[in-house]
């Protein structure tokens, strides 16, 4: 009796070691949860803000750019409009800002093409090449396409 008393007060005492084990694993899970959990929230809320405002402030290649998501998001399969829908995850720098890593110099372009559709009508050939290969990066196909006429026109392709 005594045996057998003790066997169980051994198998009581692997299965209180055995459940203590899965417990603190479940709760280092957990915690890994509430982590990522949070770290989620904050993301959202940064992006409602965003939304919000509507303003957002980008970084490409060192120079400032102010706009809205409105004119990030007008064209609906580029890349602008991708990384602003809310499915990804926009990264700012310490400003607040979003960091494109690209030439600063065309992207007023860019931007006004989104805001309206308009580009100045004479712009250099150079200007032009640049231009397209900024569209095909941001995936603006409709003003690569235009460029790509206005090269034409003018005897570049």
């Amino acid at each position: 009796m005594k045996e057998n008393k003790a066997k169980q007060e051994k198998e009581l005492e692997e299965i209180r070691t055995d459940t203590m084990a899965e417990i603190s694993k479940l709760s280092a899970e957990l915690q890994v949860g509430i982590a990522a959990l949070k770290q989620e929230k904050e993301i959202m809320t940064v992006y409602k803000v965003q939304q919000e405002s509507g303003v957002v402030t980008l970084e490409v290649g060192g120079t400032i750019f102010k706009t809205t998501i409105t004119t990030l998001t007008t064209k609906a399969n580029s890349m602008l409009a991708a990384m602003f829908s809310g499915r990804h995850e926009v990264h700012t720098n310490a400003a607040g800002a979003v960091f494109i890593d690209r030439d600063p110099t065309h992207f007023a372009l860019i931007l006004n093409y989104l805001r309206g559709g308009q580009l100045p009508s004479s712009l250099p050939i150079l200007t032009l090449e640049a231009l397209q290969n900024e569209a095909d990066y941001y995936q603006l196909h409709d003003l690569s396409l235009l460029v790509a006429e206005w090269l034409s026109e003018l005897g570049r392709s």
